[in-house]
């Protein structure tokens, strides 16, 4: 039977996932990150994430490698991954 382990931390105004440092434990299945208070992060320099409207991931096949960049003004972040 495959284990699933879950990662929570938090971040505050500017923070990198790079996939590649989650292959120990075969990847990244599932990903979502929601800002505490009511401000806007941008994913990748194009996507806004909010309070009401978390940005989230997932995938049946893990995510091995690549990178996402969050970037906000002041803002503290919830970051949540489901590692396979």
């Amino acid at each position: 039977m495959k284990k699933s382990y879950y990662k929570e931390f938090l971040a505050k105004d500017e923070f990198k996932i790079d996939f590649a440092t989650y292959n120990d434990c075969n990847g990244v299945y599932s990903i979502e990150v929601k800002p505490l208070n009511n401000s806007k992060l941008s994913v990748n320099s194009y996507d806004e994430c909010t309070t009401e409207n978390p940005f989230k991931i997932s995938s049946p096949v893990p995510m091995v490698s690549g990178n996402l960049e969050f970037e906000g003004e002041d803002v503290l972040f919830v970051v949540r991954l489901v590692l396979g």
